[in-house]
C-alpha cells in the first residue's frame, strides 16, 4: 500500500524482482499490484518518466501473458495495466479475461473493466451488476465505482437497500462516484 500512495521509481526495480522471485504468489500478486500505480502515474497523470512507464508497462504484459505465472499474478496483472485503456493489447488482455469461464479471470475482467475508465465496458458492467453471482456482481459494482459510471445510479441506488451487506456498502461508496440523478439523495438516505 505504501507503494501505491507515494509511488517512487527508484523501487519499480525491486517491486519488479521479488514479482518474479519471491516464493510466496501473495507476495508476487501485491508486487504487481503495486506496479499499477505507475502505469497511473504513466497514463492518467503523465507523473513518471516515459521510459519507467514503458518497462513497467511491458513487464507486466509479459507477466499477464506468461502461462506459467499462477493465476492470481497474471489477474493482477492485468488489472494493474487496465489503466491505460489506449493499448489494444491490454483491452484484448481485458475482453480475452472476460470470456474465462474462471471466476477469478472474469473478476479480474469486470474490475479491470471499470478501472480503465472506458465507456466501451458500461454496457458489461450493468450486466454483471446483475449477475446471479455475488462475486461478479461485487465486482461489478466496484467497477461502476472505478469507472465513474453514470449509468449505473439507479441499480446504486437499489443496491444501497440491498440485504447483503457488502453490496451496500459498495454501493454507498459508488454513488459520489457515479453521480447520477439521485444520488444525493440515497447518500442522505442511507446515512439517515
Amino acid at each position: 500500500a505504501a507503494f501505491w500512495d507515494f509511488p517512487d521509481e527508484e523501487f519499480i526495480d525491486t517491486l519488479m524482482k521479488r514479482a518474479l522471485e519471491d516464493p510466496d504468489d501473495t507476495v508476487c500478486a501485491e508486487c504487481v499490484s503495486s506496479l499499477g500505480r505507475f502505469i497511473y502515474e504513466g497514463f492518467v497523470s503523465e507523473d513518471i518518466l516515459e521510459e519507467d512507464f514503458k518497462d513497467v508497462k511491458e513487464f507486466l504484459y509479459a507477466v499477464a501473458t506468461e502461462p506459467t505465472q499462477p493465476d492470481i499474478i497474471r489477474c493482477r496483472a492485468v488489472e494493474s495495466l487496465s489503466f491505460d485503456n489506449s493499448d489494444s493489447r491490454i483491452i484484448a488482455l481485458i475482453e480475452q479475461a472476460y470470456k474465462e469461464k474462471d471466476l477469478q479471470w472474469k473478476s479480474t475482467a469486470i474490475f479491470s473493466m471499470g478501472r480503465s475508465h472506458s465507456s466501451k465496458w458500461t454496457k458489461t458492467i450493468l450486466k454483471e451488476m446483475k449477475s446471479k453471482t455475488r462475486r461478479l456482481r461485487i465486482q461489478a459494482v466496484i467497477a461502476a465505482r472505478e469507472g465513474y459510471v453514470k449509468e449505473a445510479t439507479p441499480l446504486l441506488i437499489q443496491y444501497t437497500q440491498d440485504t447483503d451487506k457488502e453490496i451496500r456498502l459498495i454501493a454507498i461508496s459508488a454513488l459520489p462516484f457515479a453521480r447520477g440523478e439521485g444520488a444525493i439523495e440515497a447518500l442522505e438516505a442511507a446515512a439517515a
